[in-house]
């Protein structure tokens, strides 16, 4: 009887292993773009290797992304774990700021794109601030139209990782759950990073509302934001914003979103 068991243990425990393997092996050769997004961010963080990853990304085809990325949820969860992803590789392998952001280092879909591409572009569908930037090549309006989201969502600002100690930390995002993760990481970051002063009638907020205020709709749009997160009204309150620490933070990864 003992005998019996221990052989049926080993086969069960031969058949979980088995399905594992099988799993991280699917994971691995899958075509799908969202699914390619969160396993490179996932071995990021993990500090496992990437380059396999990054070369199947880079080999999409552009079909493929823009038949994946069918709407802005999809859009969305890609690009912010592309750009999260991204972040932190380029770091690691010595790129500083203002290379780090403005050049085109990150490959997806035959396309090298840059991380200001992403989030000014893509992201942001902000041409006049990618004009700005100083790069050794302008940006491509082609190579952005075809991925850019159609609505600007000011959330974003509370997912994406530049790598300083004021940004937000890095979640994993999915198409399944965008919206929600979304609004965790603002609720996150907003209550964590604002201030209400009732006897000064003053609220002092990230100084990301204020680099992007069109983003948040202008002052009475930010008041709107705090009210709804703080569960204050704060309508007849002033706007201050806290300064924002560059000094570096990478690695700050969360499971908050989850």
């Amino acid at each position: 009887m003992n005998k019996t068991l221990k052989i049926i243990t080993v086969l069960l425990l031969l058949f979980f292993f088995q399905k594992s393997t099988a799993a991280q092996v699917d994971t691995l050769h899958t075509k799908d773009p969202l699914q390619l997004a969160e396993k490179l961010l996932y071995n990021v963080k993990t500090q496992e290797p990437t380059v396999e990853i990054e070369k199947m990304i880079a080999a999409l085809t552009k079909k493929q992304l823009t038949q994946s990325l069918r709407n802005d949820a999809a859009k969305k969860s890609f690009w912010l774990n592309i750009y999260n992803a991204a972040f932190q590789l380029l770091a690691a392998k010595g790129n500083k700021n203002p290379a780090i952001f403005n050049e085109r280092l990150t490959v997806v879909a035959g396309i090298s794109f840059s991380l200001e591409e992403i989030e000014q572009g893509i992201l942001r569908k902000d041409f006049k601030k990618l004009k700005l930037i100083k790069s050794a090549t302008p940006f491509s309006k082609k190579n952005i139209r075809p991925f850019m989201v159609d609505a600007i969502d000011y959330r974003i600002h509370f997912a994406l990782n530049c790598g300083a100690k004021s940004c937000p930390p890095i979640a994993f995002y999915s198409y399944a759950s965008i919206d929600k993760q979304l609004d965790i990481a603002t609720r996150s970051f907003i209550r964590n990073n604002t201030t209400v002063d009732d006897i000064r009638k003053q609220i002092t907020v990230t100084q990301l509302m204020e680099w992007y205020n069109n983003d948040f709709g202008g002052e009475e749009g930010i008041r709107a934001i705090i009210k709804k997160v703080m569960q204050k009204d704060v309508t007849n309150y002033s706007i201050l914003f806290s300064e924002y620490n560059w000094e570096e933070g990478l690695r700050n990864f969360t499971e908050a979103n989850k």
